[in-house]
C-alpha cells in the first residue's frame, strides 16, 4: 500500500479548505491522513483558540501567518510523526504521520495566529531521528516561507515553541534543553515555572540512550526556575557512578542505591545561546533532583542538587 495522499504518484490531486471566502489550509503529499483542527465564530474571523473563550472575537485572518512544514522522510517513514498544538491551552491543531519511505512531503500547516504560542512536536518511534544511519531525511518548519525550524538527527523527539509573528518573537530569547537518556528514559521529568506564573514541561520520553530537544522562546525580563527530577533517584546513571566510587573509597556498601541502569546520560540547559549548566556525564553530578535559577531573577542559584 502506498501511502502518498492525493499527490503525486498516481496524480496531481489536493484538497482545500477554505474559511470566509480565503484559502485556510490545504494538502497533497500527506502521508495517511492529515488533520486540522479550527475553530470559528464568524466567516470573516479566525478566533485565537489560546484565548479567553467568552471574550469577543479580536483576530483577523490579516494577523494570520501561512505555516508549511517540509519533510524528506529515511528508510523508516512510518516511524516519523508530528503534533502541532497550542502552548499555553494544548488545543490540538494538525497532526500527521505513517509517511513512505525516502519520500518528500510538503505541508500546509494553515494560518496561524502570529500572537499565539505554538508547540511543534517531532518524534521518531526508533529514536534515531530520520538522519543518518537509515538515509538523510530532514523536516523543515516555514512560517511566510522563512525556515523557523529544522532538524534531523534529533534522536526520539525534537519540540519547538515558537511565535509565528517575527515581531513578538523578536522580543524573546531562546530556552534550550537537551536530554540524552539512560536505560531508565520515563524516570526523567523537568518542569520550567517563570515569575509571572507561565508553566512548561515535557512528554514522557520513551527510548533509552537517545537523543530529546526541546527549544522555548522565553522573555528576558522574567526569572525562571527549572526543575529536573529522576523518580528512581538514581540521576541519569553517572551521579550513581561517582556515588558508587565515593562509596567504595569510604567501604559502606549501605550508602550504594539498589540498582545500578548501566549506560549514562546527561542533559544541558542552554539560555540566550549561552550554556547554564551540564547535568550527569560529564557534568555536575545528578541524583535525584536538580533545582536551576536563571533570567532576570533577584538572586541566581545555577545548579542546586538535593
Amino acid at each position: 500500500m502506498i501511502l502518498d495522499g492525493l499527490c503525486c504518484t498516481e496524480g496531481q490531486g489536493e484538497f482545500v479548505l477554505f474559511l470566509g471566502g480565503k484559502r485556510f489550509a490545504s494538502g497533497a503529499q500527506f502521508g495517511s491522513k492529515q488533520t486540522i483542527s479550527f475553530f470559528v465564530e464568524d466567516p470573516l474571523v479566525i478566533v485565537d483558540q489560546t484565548s479567553n473563550p467568552s471574550a469577543s472575537p479580536t483576530i483577523s485572518p490579516a494577523l494570520c501567518y501561512n505555516a508549511v512544514l517540509s519533510i524528506t522522510t529515511d528508510k523508516y517513514g512510518r516511524e516519523l510523526a508530528w503534533t502541532l498544538r497550542t502552548s499555553v491551552k494544548n488545543i490540538f491543531v494538525s497532526s500527521g504521520g505513517d509517511y513512505n519511505s525516502n519520500s518528500k512531503y510538503l505541508i500546509n500547516l494553515g494560518c496561524l495566529v502570529g500572537s499565539t504560542m505554538y508547540n511543534l512536536l517531532v518524534t521518531d518511534l526508533w529514536g534515531d531521528g530520520i538522519c543518518c544511519g537509515s538515509g538523510q531525511g530532514s523536516y523543515s518548519l516555514m512560517i511566510n516561507n522563512v525556515t523557523v525550524k529544522s532538524g534531523s538527527d534529533f534522536g526520539q523527539l525534537d519540540s519547538v515553541r515558537f511565535y509565528p509573528d517575527p515581531r513578538v518573537g523578536g522580543g524573546v530569547v531562546p530556552f534550550e534543553l537537551q536530554v540524552v537518556t539512560d536505560n531508565g528514559p520515563t524516570e526523567f521529568k523537568w518542569t520550567m515555572v517563570s515569575s509571572s506564573g507561565e508553566s512548561y514541561s515535557g512528554p514522557t520520553l520513551l527510548k533509552p540512550k537517545s537523543l530529546a530537544s526541546f527549544t522555548i522562546p522565553l522573555s528576558p525580563s522574567k526569572c525562571y526556575t527549572l526543575v529536573v527530577t529522576d523518580s528512581h533517584g538514581d540521576g541519569l546513571t553517572w551521579g550513581k557512578i561517582i556515588m558508587s566510587l565515593l562509596c567504595s573509597i569510604r567501604h559502606d556498601n549501605d550508602c550504594l542505591p539498589p540498582v545500578v541502569k548501566g549506560t549514562p546520560g546527561y542533559f544541558t540547559v542552554k539560555y540566550n545561546g549561552t550554556q547554564l549548566h551540564r547535568g550527569g556525564l560529564g557534568g555536575v553530578p545528578f541524583w535525584k533532583i536538580t533545582n536551576l535559577k536563571f533570567g532576570k531573577c533577584a538572586s541566581v542559584a545555577q545548579g542546586m542538587d538535593a
